[in-house]
């Protein structure tokens, strides 16, 4: 399978998805300028099983993570302790639309892990293929990278 059609597909979920759930246009950026990575981020991975195989990592300034908590809260802020679990709801809704759009066009399964935030974040050495997708949007930069180690 192309990388191609697995980029598309999350890159697709990721604006379609941001859009409906925040009202957040993500604009993919055509190529990376160096900006984003001068700033402190946040990591968050989401993995998938089955047929395919893949790490999603998704790295955004924190003040990008405090706005889109802020949004799925319904306004304000959650306690601290909860942050995390409000962005790692957000990556896998988006994520959970990738991987169905993928699984419905391929008519085979895949799975999505429980997503994991930073200092929870194991990396495989196995991946064969990567590709990163850079996303500007109002309230900042977002690089989702993914890790494609093959399929079943």
């Amino acid at each position: 399978m192309e990388m191609d059609m697995v980029s598309k597909a999350f890159e697709q979920a990721f604006v379609s998805v941001s859009q409906k759930l925040l009202g957040l246009q993500l604009q993919r950026r055509k190529q990376d300028n160096g900006i984003f990575l001068q700033q402190p981020v946040r990591q968050i991975m989401i993995c998938t099983s089955g047929y395919l195989r893949m790490e999603i990592i998704c790295d955004m300034p924190e003040s990008m993570v405090l706005q889109i908590v802020s949004k799925m809260y319904g306004g304000g802020l959650p306690p601290d302790e909860q942050i995390p679990l409000y962005i790692k709801e957000y990556i896998n809704i988006v994520c959970g639309h990738g991987v169905s759009s993928l699984n419905n066009t391929l008519k085979k399964v895949s799975r999505l892990s429980v997503p994991f935030y930073q200092s929870e974040i194991r990396h495989e050495d196995v991946m064969k293929e990567q590709m990163d997708v850079i996303f500007d949007t109002e309230i900042g930069t977002m690089q989702v990278e993914l890790h494609y180690s093959g399929v079943e």
